[in-house]
């Protein structure tokens, strides 16, 4: 019989607590009278790309100082394993945060509560934060991303300073409080925090096999450690880390298990994150981002989240697969067809990090590492085209 190491009473207890060390620094702030300091850290982490500690309060520039180390039981070696990964795969990885991996979160429906409020809080454009997530995912699983001073851990600590003023908003600031169902948990909460992280590691490892790309169990484990050394970034509690691969499968569907549901925030944000995709899909191919999150991030969640059922595309996906698979046998995309799915894959995935991020902002930044993969950005700072009913 399998034991179930993820109880639903420990992860109820979960929902009630935030991150303390990274509250508490907004507490300070405000108990010293700094509010303007909180409402000006906020703007300069939604309109900065990099956080500059010059420019942060003190009590800010020694938490992070504090907090940007690695853990002791950090590995290089699997690390650099699970960045090497990313690396060789990252075309599909970054497809598959759209495709799955953000779904699967906005189908999480008291989770989804605090994405759709922080859009207005925030005052941004929704796309715009999706561009930002795929930034991030980048960041941090980029080779040498974590190390010292390196972009990976510094956007995760901007995510985990963001996560602790919103926090502090939606439960203190009246505008926002009255909003918030105590239900709901605390906004951002562990289990939430667990969830989002299982989403970027257990669901890009089970992902890739609907690829028909094979992740070996050494470059699962690296990937997946490099994702908990990240959480242990973000403020996730030891014991919200699995083992192992087969670990966090288990809390990933313990979690989906008990939080998705049918919701109108989640219904908006997927429809956001579909128009994003189906703007800079090919006209011949428009139905293929439906399809495509249907397929990858399960039945289950599109049918939650209110996703069409397939259409023709379909045959493109599987047939991918077969290809990847196949290619995967002799040499990763060595073959002529593999080469034409990694380019199809790469004409979407350009196309959607061509989005603009409002105002003078730089665009999508790809480290060195990456450009052999193919991936590019144009120089444009147009607004994604309005998709095709």
């Amino acid at each position: 019989m399998t034991v179930n190491h993820w109880p639903d009473s420990f992860l109820d207890a979960m929902r009630e607590i935030g991150d303390p060390p990274a509250d508490a620094v907004i507490a300070d702030l405000i108990d010293s009278g700094q509010t303007d300091a909180v409402n000006r850290m906020m703007r300069s982490l939604v309109e900065n790309d990099d956080l500059v500690p010059a420019d942060l309060p003190e009590i800010v520039r020694g938490y992070l100082d504090q907090s940007g180390t690695l853990p002791a039981w950090a590995d290089p070696t699997l690390i650099d394993r699970g960045q090497q990964a990313f690396l060789l795969h990252a075309p599909e990885i970054v497809l598959l945060l759209f495709y799955s991996s953000l779904p699967r979160a906005y189908a999480a429906k008291k989770g989804a509560q605090v994405l759709h409020m922080t859009r207005r809080l925030i005052g941004s454009y929704a796309w715009r934060r999706i561009i930002e997530t795929a930034q991030f995912l980048v960041d941090v699983a980029t080779p040498g991303g974590l190390g010292p001073d390196r972009h990976g851990i510094r956007s995760a600590q901007k995510v985990r300073l963001m996560h602790a003023a919103i926090r502090h908003y939606l439960l203190r600031d009246p505008k926002w409080s009255s909003q918030w169902n105590p239900e709901w948990g605390k906004p951002i909460n562990q289990e939430d925090l667990a969830g989002t992280l299982m989403t970027f590691s257990s669901t890009i490892i089970d992902g890739m096999h609907k690829f028909g790309i094979r992740m070996y169990p050494d470059e699962a484990e690296g990937y997946l450690h490099t994702w908990k050394v990240v959480g242990h970034i973000l403020g996730v509690r030891p014991d919200l880390l699995p083992v192992d691969v087969a670990d966090a499968h288990d809390l990933s569907q313990t979690i989906f298990r008990r939080q998705w549901a049918s919701s109108e925030a989640g219904d908006e944000l997927t429809h956001t994150l579909l128009d994003l995709m189906a703007a800079r899909t090919p006209r011949l191919v428009g139905g293929l981002p439906q399809t495509a999150l249907r397929y990858f991030a399960g039945r289950r969640a599109a049918d939650v989240l209110g996703a069409r059922r397939y259409d023709w595309t379909i045959v493109l996906l599987r047939a991918q697969r077969i290809v990847f698979a196949l290619a995967d046998r002799i040499n990763h995309s060595s073959i002529g067809l593999g080469r034409l799915a990694r380019w199809l894959n790469l004409q979407i995935l350009n196309g959607v990090l061509t989005a603009a991020r409002g105002g003078n902002r730089p665009l999508f930044r790809i480290p060195d590492g990456l450009r052999a993969t193919g991936l590019r950005v144009r120089p444009t700072h147009s607004f994604p085209r309005k998709p095709r009913r």
